[in-house]
């Protein structure tokens, strides 16, 4: 699917006088995904765009992945995990059996 833009003096004069609802829902929708912790790694999440389908009938607000650095990449609004990330990258990965240093 193509989408074509208007040009920006277009749109300043077609949205003249409307009130702006979406730029404030879609500014929380990325705070929210930037402080969420990600389950792989820990590290916080970054909100990327679902270029496959940017926008769902349901939502006016486009759909963003959560994604991180070690590969995790989940969908923000459904939380279906696309890919559960390397365990390669993971910094400083959990011990499976405690060693006591005494």
């Amino acid at each position: 699917m193509t989408y074509y833009t208007l040009r920006p003096e277009l749109v300043r004069h077609l949205l003249k006088g409307e009130v702006d609802e979406l730029t404030d829902l879609n500014t929380a929708r990325i705070d929210k995904i930037k402080h969420t912790p990600c389950p792989r790694c820990g590290s916080s999440l970054h909100p990327r765009l679902n270029e496959q389908h940017p926008f769902s009938p349901n939502d006016p607000l486009p759909r963003m992945w959560m994604s991180c650095e070690c590969g995790y990449l989940a969908d923000s609004q459904s939380g279906l995990i696309v890919n559960r990330g390397s365990a390669a990258k993971v910094k400083d990965p959990v011990p499976i059996i405690k060693v006591d240093k005494d």
